[in-house]
């Protein structure tokens, strides 16, 4: 009699954010080439546009050669 009890529940019951994640990882793993292609423009972009952002913020703050910052 026990193992009637839940029999028709699914197996698998996972909240609706789990099955988001997982339905985003299938998608991933299914279009893995064309991220690893994407891969040298973001990183060029990422590289020349935003790592030369730091030097902007240095150029506007107060520093001090004898003082330091």
């Amino acid at each position: 009699m026990n193992s009637e009890i839940g029999h028709h529940l699914p197996s698998d019951i996972r909240t609706p954010a789990a099955k988001q994640r997982s339905r985003i990882w299938a998608i991933m793993k299914r279009d893995k080439f064309l991220y690893l292609l994407a891969m040298p423009g973001i990183l060029f972009i990422i590289l020349f546009k935003y790592v030369p952002m730091w030097g902007i913020i240095i150029a506007f703050q107060n520093y001090s050669p004898y003082r330091g910052w």
